[in-house]
Order: structure tokens, then C-alpha cells, then sequence
């Protein structure tokens, strides 16, 4: 049985069926070490009086990382041949922190190669091999290791004595995190410390280090952020709206939003209260349903202004996420169950005051008169 971790390098390739390719990793990249790359040339005088140097450019930063504990070597070959044939690799430390990646050129190994067996447990038949990846924009690699940021790490088995964590939950807008896994979502328990991992669980090798996760203080506006069926919510134009639908946690908490008419926009909102001045974020978990394409609004109460327009385009379940007002915060996340996290963000240049009222829409069709189809949805969030 393979256990994988959350860390994954990711390419495209327009001649495979699957367009994007994920080479999932049991554990984040070992043995990390930073790298400067710089053609020099150095010479003594003949008496050793004088050493002259001379280099071509301002040389290049890499990283040298090693993959481990691989258990699909096809896919690690596969992950190779891209890199040796030019296309990007996209690293990231945790799949469940999509802010950090790092869009990389492999610089090694090159073809032909060969894939050792891993020297700590090659026994059971893993793979592993070094790369030296270089940043597309030529820029150092920050943070050298992964993850959300945090105020601090906790280890397991220290203190919590007297320690207090004010969190506001309920059933209908639970506080949520990344588990332990790929793409899960765990709800954080009121009064509860959140246990973060920066390692894998693998019960053939070492376990994972368990963490204590602190992050800012933040404020969901949307209320029943989760249970799109109450009357926070305002049904518009002919959308319909169903719920217990397989969700990105295991559950069935998910709703699907339908719109089947062409006669009449559908749409599902509700007006929320800025909970603090400055640009405003909208983020929901959408899986992909009958629709070919989505969309995230914020709006003015009247719709007559628009702060943030998203726009959700799918291809065989791969959304590509785009922005027509204000912009995008992040990657969209992949999850279990076919959902990915989308967030937008109001522009600066028009930032709200606290208190101001905004209307925030999802729509599962085209937006405007003649589209029709359904979304699937859990979990929105403003801030």
C-alpha cells in the first residue's frame, strides 16, 4: 500500500491525454541544499602575485533537492523526460499551502539517466534521485521548506500548559485546515490546538513530525458559510439548489447549484458586512458538474459595481481560473473529490470600508441570459 504526503511536482504536457501531470511525493524534498551557478574562470599571474577572474553573467540560483522514498518510478521518469524536454516543473512543498510553489527548469539530472534505489530503504524497491532545479525568473529559492506561514512550529511533546485557542466554530461555518493526507480537509475543533505536519505518514519508514499550526486572526463574513439552504442565502433567476452532495472532507455536506434555464440568469447570494477596511477576499471549494464554466462575484448591493469577477473554465475536471475584476490570491488547490479551493481578491485600488454591505454571487453557468448548468459547492468564505 502507498501512502503519499502533500508535496508534488506538477508539469503540463499538451501531448498527453491528461494535459497536467502530478508526480506526487511521499515527502517533501530531502536533503535541501541552495546552489549558485556561474560560469568563472580563475588564473594565477606566473609568480602567483596576482589571481585574475574573469565570469560570463550573473550566474544563476538553484536547488538542489533530493526526491525519496519514491514508490512510482513511470511517473518519476515521466517527471524527468519533461524536465529534459524543457517544460516547466512546479514544485510545491505542500499541496495543501498552494501559495507556495516554485515554477523550476530542470537543470539535472539530464539523458540519459537512471533511477536509483533508495539507499535508507531500498528494500522495499523505492526510488530516489537529485535534482537541481533553477526559478524560471532566475530569482533565489524562499523558503528553502515548505508549508503555510505560522507565527511558530510547536514539536510534539512539549507543553501546552496554559495555553488558549479562541476559535469561532459552528456546524454551519466549521474552522477548517488541511489534515494529514492529499487534498483533506479536517475541521478544527473549538478550544483545540490544530496539529500540522511537516512530513508523511508512512508506517514503513519515519513518521511524520507533528506541529502546532498558529496563524492571524481572521473573520468569515459569509454566514452559513457551508449550508447554502438557509435564508442567508437568496435564490435568483431559476436556480435550483440541492444538498448532501460528496464534499472535499470524505462528507456529504456539499451543495449543487443549478441553473436550468436559458431564459433567466440563476444565481445563488447573499449580502455580507466587510468585517474590516481594505481589499476584500472571496474563496470556495467548486468541484465541476454539468457547467463548463463558473463564476465568483463581489459585488456592490445593487450589482451596479463589481470589486471582484472569477471566472471558473473547465476541461475534463482542470479548471483554469481567471480574473476579470481584481485578481487571483492563489492557485486553486486541488482536493479529494474532484473539488479545488478558488480565491479572488478586490482590487486595491477601490478598497471597501469595514461595515460597507457587499452582494456575494456564485453562479454555475455563463454568466448572463442563455446559459444553464450546474456547480458543485462547499465551504465560501469573504474576508
Amino acid at each position: 500500500m502507498a501512502y503519499f504526503g502533500n508535496a508534488a511536482l506538477i508539469w503540463s504536457a499538451t501531448s498527453d491525454a491528461n494535459t497536467q501531470r502530478v508526480h506526487q511525493l511521499a515527502a517533501p524534498l530531502r536533503l535541501v541544499k541552495p546552489s549558485e551557478n556561474l560560469l568563472a574562470f580563475q588564473a594565477d599571474s606566473l609568480d602567483r602575485t596576482v589571481r585574475d577572474y574573469w565570469t560570463v553573467g550573473a550566474g544563476a540560483y538553484e536547488l538542489l533537492g533530493t526526491v525519496k522514498y519514491s514508490y512510482h518510478h513511470q511517473s518519476l521518469v515521466d517527471l524527468l523526460r519533461a524536465g529534459n524536454q524543457g517544460l516547466t516543473l512546479t514544485y510545491y512543498p505542500s499541496l495543501a499551502d498552494s501559495g507556495t510553489n516554485y515554477a523550476c527548469k530542470l537543470i539535472s539530472p539530464v539523458t540519459p539517466f537512471d533511477l536509483a534505489l533508495d539507499g535508507d530503504r531500498e528494500r522495499f524497491g523505492e526510488h530516489q534521485v537529485e535534482l537541481r532545479l533553477r526559478l524560471t525568473n532566475q530569482a533565489p529559492f524562499q523558503p528553502l521548506m515548505a508549508g503555510s506561514d505560522v507565527l511558530f512550529r510547536f514539536n510534539a511533546g512539549q507543553s501546552l500548559a496554559g495555553a488558549t485557542f479562541t476559535r469561532a466554530t459552528s456546524t454551519s461555518a466549521p474552522a477548517t485546515y488541511a489534515g494529514l493526507g492529499y487534498g483533506t480537509v479536517t475541521t478544527a475543533k473549538s478550544n483545540k490546538a490544530r496539529v500540522d505536519w511537516i512530513s508523511t505518514n508512512s508506517s514503513q519508514g519515519p513518521r511524520t513530525m507533528p506541529v502546532l499550526l498558529l496563524e492571524d486572526t481572521r473573520t468569515n463574513a459569509i454566514k452559513d458559510s457551508a449550508n447554502f439552504g438557509t435564508a442567508n442565502w437568496t435564490v435568483a433567476g431559476s436556480l435550483s439548489r440541492s444538498s448532501a452532495k460528496t464534499d472535499p472532507k470524505g462528507g456529504t455536506a456539499a451543495w449543487k447549484l443549478t441553473d436550468a434555464s436559458t431564459s433567466a440568469l440563476g444565481l445563488l447570494s447573499q449580502v455580507a458586512t466587510v468585517p474590516s477596511s481594505g481589499q476584500q477576499a472571496l474563496s470556495c471549494f467548486v468541484a465541476a458538474s454539468t457547467s463548463s464554466f463558473n463564476h465568483l462575484l463581489i459585488q456592490s448591493t445593487n450589482a451596479g459595481t463589481t470589486y471582484a469577477r472569477g471566472s471558473i473554465t473547465w476541461s475534463s475536471g482542470v479548471p483554469t481560473f481567471t480574473a476579470q475584476q481584481g485578481k487571483i490570491f492563489s492557485a486553486p488547490p486541488r482536493y479529494s473529490n474532484g473539488f479545488y479551493r478558488f480565491g479572488i481578491i478586490s482590487a486595491s485600488s477601490a478598497p471597501l470600508a469595514a461595515g460597507a454591505k457587499v452582494k456575494v454571487s456564485l453562479i454555475p453557468s455563463s454568466e448572463g441570459v442563455g446559459g444553464k448548468g450546474s456547480m458543485l459547492v462547499y465551504g465560501a468564505q469573504l474576508e
